[in-house]
């Protein structure tokens, strides 16, 4: 599998400060793929998962076991009237929405929905309608929840 250059380097320009080095190894990591646990190649399921879920279902894995019960994920739930997405327009990119997604699916503060405006609004530009109304109905379900 060749790497994407691009996708490398928008890691590098996203990860940008003193400290960062751990997050742009996690990104290349995602990218590059985790490789057989047991073995050698770059090889398995993480690819097409991503780097937190994979991690995630391997933990919950291993925890069951061992007999360990993982923490329930809680789940937001979209209005059908809700045209909640990320439009083409905006990013592009399929590999980076999806990224985006990713990101939006591990959120579990305020504070994570305002660090993803922050990265979409300095890379992008002014957030689209569409991805604005998600990020409120994720940010009122997690105050209702508080």
């Amino acid at each position: 599998m060749r790497l994407n250059v691009q996708e490398r380097f928008d890691a590098l320009i996203e990860y940008n400060t003193l400290g960062a080095g751990y997050d742009i190894a996690l990104r290349d990591l995602e990218l590059r793929g985790i490789g057989n646990i047991l073995g050698v190649e770059q090889s398995g399921y993480m690819e097409t998962v991503g780097f937190d879920l994979y991690m995630h279902l391997l933990n919950e894995a291993i925890g069951k076991e061992k007999g360990i019960k993982t923490k329930e994920k809680k789940n937001f739930i979209l209005s059908e009237k809700t045209a909640a997405y990320i439009a083409e327009e905006y990013i592009p990119d399929m590999n980076v929405r999806l990224d985006i997604y990713k990101r939006i699916a591990s959120i579990e503060t305020t504070e994570d929905i305002v660090k993803i405006k922050e990265a979409c609004e300095d890379r992008f530009g002014e957030l689209p309608m569409n991805l604005l109304k998600m990020l409120e109905v994720i940010e009122e379900e997690i105050l209702e929840k508080s």
